[in-house]
């Protein structure tokens, strides 16, 4: 092999070593680069089209601020941070004035930590048919059926809604009374009053006094409504306040102290 021969194989083999030195070295790093780059773009663009659209949703929300703001001012008066119970009683007052009763009592129970309600399931119940039947011979004698078997139905308890929010921490159950002077139809007209009222009010019992039997001389009879309020606060919390109200109130009336708040309508 000549010299010119071994000259041109090294120049052919250098001319290889440069350009693979000059791919790994230089064109290599750039292609990751740039790989990595635009992987890097289609991570923003992605994340930029998912706030794009939060966005857009939160300025669809935000055109709903004014009617979310009413919405949770009207559920802050169903259910206030504290037992509020004069303007309980003020809305009441309003109520009779609506419907044209006599308000004569409202009694404020012991606030109460709320306890959340058990789903239980009711015993099976069985139910079982029988006939008898009499057959007239001339020898005069009787002869029944035999009842059938048993049928054993179990009903379905209606299911539970509860909310982790919602504990015996934040929440508390105030038990009232009223006593209330009107017809049966003006009786009606307050309990739709105090359903649609701003406060939330569970009625638990209902009962009725005839005119006359309380030793008055009452033309109309006397019911009394026994039902829950509701606060956001804990009951020891409610109690002392409650108990804050009922003292002010002994105080400013002059009248005897009690443990109960009582207000005197129509």
């Amino acid at each position: 092999m000549d010299r010119n021969r071994l000259l041109t194989i090294a120049a052919a083999l250098a001319a290889v070593v440069v350009i693979a030195g000059g791919f790994f070295l230089g064109i290599q790093p750039k292609l990751s680069a740039a790989s990595t780059a635009h992987a890097q773009e289609q991570s923003v663009t992605t994340q930029n089209e998912s706030l794009d659209t939060n966005l857009a949703k939160l300025k669809s929300q935000f055109e709903k601020i004014d009617s979310l703001r009413a919405q949770l001012a009207s559920k802050r008066e169903a259910v206030p941070s504290d037992v509020a119970s004069d303007t309980f009683i003020t809305e009441l007052n309003g109520i009779a004035d609506s419907t044209n009763v006599t308000v004569s009592n409202i009694t404020f129970g012991t606030p109460a930590a709320y306890a959340a309600p058990v789903s239980s399931t009711p015993a099976a119940s069985t139910t079982s048919t029988a006939t008898a039947s009499a057959s007239a011979s001339p020898s005069a004698s009787a002869t029944a059926t035999a009842a059938p078997t048993p049928t054993a139905t179990t009903p379905q308890a209606p299911t539970v809604a509860t909310s982790p929010l919602i504990t015996a921490a934040n929440f508390t159950d105030i038990p009232v009374s009223m006593e209330i002077k009107g017809s049966y139809t003006q009786a009606i007209a307050y309990l739709q009053g105090l359903r649609d009222g701003k406060r939330l009010f569970l009625v638990t019992s209902i009962t009725v006094t005839p005119a006359g039997s309380d030793g008055t001389t009452s033309s109309a009879p006397t019911w009394t409504f026994g039902g829950l309020i509701y606060a956001l606060t804990d009951s020891t919390s409610a109690t002392q306040e409650q108990q804050s109200t009922t003292s002010s109130t002994a105080s400013g009336t002059a009248s005897d102290s009690s443990t109960t708040d009582s207000a005197a309508g129509k």
